[in-house]
């Protein structure tokens, strides 16, 4: 440490500068983020229309939900399988009509040879027969008389049932006037491109109808990357805005995102899965306000009545729309204001990403502090010229374990509370300071809807914690030189050692496991959480407030009295990278990242403080009872 407080300020100086210089721009993310503040309800269309016919009310149904808050339904294209639902043609393979003419006892008619599906117009309405030549150019459509009746041979169409046939117009003028949006849903297999323009124009052009849904795991024409870039081209240029699905990654969706630029982003909330309707509220809340998340998509439940299917959706839109807090409004959802990166935006970002490596390798000497700072700048300049990718992932990773590192070592020992106070609140600052850089390096709505996210969680929250353990052995050990090795491997390994061992290695397990969405919590810790969320507003992390920044507060303070107590700054080291990944979460709104970052630094200050006067207490005590001798 004694390199630590004699190396120079010039890297702080830089870091301040780069800040200073993303300043503007980090302000006009926080504005783009805030005037956004509209969030919209919605739900699929068949859902909307299985509830209708389950012997619900219709009029009861729309009105229920609307005043709930539904705002939007997400409307699918109709294909002959639905039409053949709803009654309004039959579908037929060859072997089919020639055993209900053997049943019949009829004289069987001459089919024409070859594959293909008989198509009966039950309502006798041709413009289906239009609408599949339409979608299916190069289907062939013939008339054949079966049994006395006309059918429709379609040709060319390996799966007729699923072929997108366009938007049912009835449906949706029944919902435009009654005052609901509507979300173009796009299959993930769609045809012919030009169909799904011209289908996607129309309903622009008759009903307003400009934000696409892909359905699916992939977007229309993922295997054909020409048609998926022209009808992400022909989208950015007609003005629509695309709608992405948080936790689904869709292939060929980045196609659409870097050509449009406008998107929203959609959270689903599954009645079907989720353990109540409360915990439905709960998470759609959350979303709006701490993911950006600007449209609910709501499922009902699987519960075999229709009535409280209807019930439950209503409570939750209901419970939605009152716990979303007062900045934000029901109302049709928006993108995000375009969010460019300017020269002093990125300027800055070059500067502050060199003061933060240039610190970190202040902590070794300042020739290291020179390299560290220089290759960094190398990196981030790299990134800027190229249009960031990989090396912008590199860099965003590097700055961020970097500055774990760093905020940790910024506590430097303190033999009373006063001066530890003000150590500890050098890391907390260190720890803001990197976070807001990292934000300034992932600067656009890309980033802002999690179109492009974080690259390397696991090893932000592992390389910290293993780069302090590594000092706090060497303090441990009392310095050892490099001749010592020998002597250090030739130590006896203990049952304790084992212990130890196994003790890291389950934390770096739990590390791992808890680092991204698909972590697993028990009901408890849920509980708490939410609690924690309806009294702070935004529920800072647990590995920090309860681990992590209480056991920086202690080492500060036990380091100068045992060189052992250094194994604290490796429980610090957890919550500090906690803290920085925070600022990684791109799709968290700023302001969000940085009170959830004080409001743990603030509850793990408090908790370190009670930890040091209880430690303080029970030495007293023993001191008293004789366990340990007095002073």
């Amino acid at each position: 440490m004694s390199r630590l407080r004699d190396h120079r300020a010039w890297p702080w100086l830089v870091l301040l500068v780069g800040l200073l210089a993303m300043a503007p721009g980090l302000v006009t993310r926080v504005d783009v983020e805030t005037r956004n503040a509209t969030f919209e309800l919605t739900m699929p269309d068949d859902e909307l229309i299985e509830l209708i016919h389950s012997g619900v009310d219709g009029e009861r149904v729309y009105n229920g939900l609307t005043g709930a808050g539904l705002r939007s339904v997400a409307v699918e294209m109709e294909t002959p399988g639905k039409l053949e639902e709803d009654g309004r043609i039959a579908i037929f393979e060859r072997s089919e009509l020639i055993g209900l003419q053997i049943l019949a006892g009829a004289e069987l008619d001459e089919l024409p040879e070859g594959d293909g599906a008989y198509v009966l117009l039950l309502d006798e309405d041709p413009t289906i027969l239009e609408r599949v030549a339409a979608a299916v150019p190069t289907a062939g459509i013939e008339p054949v008389t079966v049994g006395g009746r006309e059918f429709h041979l379609i040709s060319g169409v390996p799966v007729i049932e699923d072929v997108p046939i366009g938007y049912d117009d009835a449906f949706v003028d029944q919902l435009v006037s009654r005052g609901i949006g509507v979300i173009a849903r796009v299959p993930s297999v769609a045809g012919d491109p030009d169909f799904i323009r011209a289908e996607l124009e129309r309903l622009r052009d008759e009903h307003g109808i400009d934000r696409v849904l892909f359905t699916g795991i992939s977007t229309p024409f993922v295997g054909s990357p020409d048609a998926d870039a022209a009808l992400a081209d022909w989208l950015a240029d007609e003005g629509f805005a695309v709608v992405l699905i948080e936790f689904t990654p869709q292939e060929g969706i980045e196609a659409y995102v870097d050509r449009i630029g406008r998107a929203v982003r959609l959270h689903a909330l599954n009645l079907a899965v989720l353990a109540s309707p409360a915990a439905a509220i709960d998470q759609g809340v959350r979303a709006v306000k701490e993911r950006n998340i600007r449209i609910l998509f709501v499922r009902p439940s699987d519960s075999p009545s229709a009535e409280g299917r209807l019930e439950e959706l209503v409570r939750v839109m209901r419970g939605v729309t009152a716990g979303v807090p007062g900045i934000f409004s029901p109302g049709p959802a928006t993108p995000f204001d375009p969010l460019v990166p300017t020269p002093l935006l990125t300027i800055g970002g070059v500067l502050a990403s060199a003061g933060i490596a240039a610190a970190a390798g202040a902590l070794l000497g300042a020739w290291w502090a020179v390299a560290a700072g220089g290759l960094m700048a190398l990196l981030a300049i790299g990134a800027s010229a190229t249009g960031i990718g990989m090396a912008g992932d590199l860099l965003r990773l590097g700055v961020a374990i970097l500055v774990s590192v760093v905020a940790v070592f910024a506590a430097r020992p303190a033999r009373s509370l006063p001066p530890a106070l003000i150590e500890f609140g050098k890391a907390v600052a260190v720890v803001i300071a990197g976070g807001l850089t990292i934000s300034g390096l992932a600067y656009g709505n890309q980033y802002l809807v999690n179109a492009d996210d974080f690259w390397g969680v696991k090893a932000l929250l592992i390389a910290p914690p293993a780069i302090v353990a590594a000092w706090a052995a060497y303090q441990s050990l009392d310095r050892p030189r490099w001749g010592d090795t020998i002597t250090i491997l030739s130590i006896p390994l203990r049952a304790w050692h084992v212990v130890a061992l196994g003790a890291v290695g389950a934390l770096v397990w739990y590390l791992l496991l808890r680092s991204d969405n698909t972590g697993s919590a028990t009901d408890l810790e849920l509980s708490f959480r939410q609690q924690l969320e309806n009294l702070l507003y935004v529920r800072p992390r647990i590995k920090e407030f309860l681990f992590g920044f209480p056991a920086l507060v202690a080492g500060i303070v036990l380091v100068t009295r045992t060189r052992h107590a250094w194994w604290l700054y490796v429980a610090a080291a957890v919550g500090v990278a906690s803290a920085v990944d925070t600022f990684t979460h791109f799709h968290s709104p700023l302001l969000i990242s940085i009170l959830r970052t004080v409001l743990g630094a603030a509850i793990g200050l408090v908790l370190g403080v009670v930890a040091l006067w209880l430690l303080g207490v029970a030495e007293r005590g023993a001191r008293w009872l004789g366990i340990l001798p007095r002073a």
